[in-house]
């Protein structure tokens, strides 16, 4: 459980954007029943397709977001600490369009979803930080788009 974690994994928790300006009584009440895991190389964190039990925060190692049609797989996201993953997927409790999958030895924390949506429902500074970071995602991903368009 995170509660007994190092006092440094709530200091990554801090650098992801939609948790730095979270005081700490509304940072305890999210990662409340949050559990660290030590997730070794090339295992499977989430399958495209299902539904989120999670929220993810990579907090060491590297993590490979995939998607898979037919034959046809590629590579959409390879994520670095610190960052959390599946926000949106998270919010809209629609299942995942992409895998993860380790790429070496890493710490995930998982949040339980349910706990993640009812704090957000309630708390407004989580739900605009919330909506912030996922603007921002989208405005990259767009540019991204366009650079491969234009």
């Amino acid at each position: 459980m995170l509660q007994d974690a190092p006092q440094t994994e709530m200091q990554f928790l801090k650098a992801i954007p939609a948790f730095a300006d979270l005081d700490g009584a509304l940072l305890g009440r999210l990662v409340g029943d949050a559990i660290a895991d030590e997730v070794p190389a090339e295992r499977v964190v989430f399958e495209q397709g299902t539904r989120p039990e999670f929220l993810f925060v990579l907090l060491r190692g590297m993590v490979a977001l995939t998607s898979r049609k037919g034959d046809n797989s590629t590579t959409i996201d390879i994520l670095k600490p610190v960052s959390q993953f599946q926000l949106a997927t998270v919010l809209l409790d629609a299942p995942y369009l992409v895998s993860a999958q380790t790429l070496q030895p890493s710490r995930i924390l998982r949040m339980r979803s349910t706990r993640v949506r009812r704090i957000i429902e309630s708390e407004p500074a989580l739900a605009m930080a919330a909506a912030r970071y996922m603007s921002t995602q989208y405005r990259r991903v767009v540019g991204e788009v366009l650079d491969l368009k234009l």
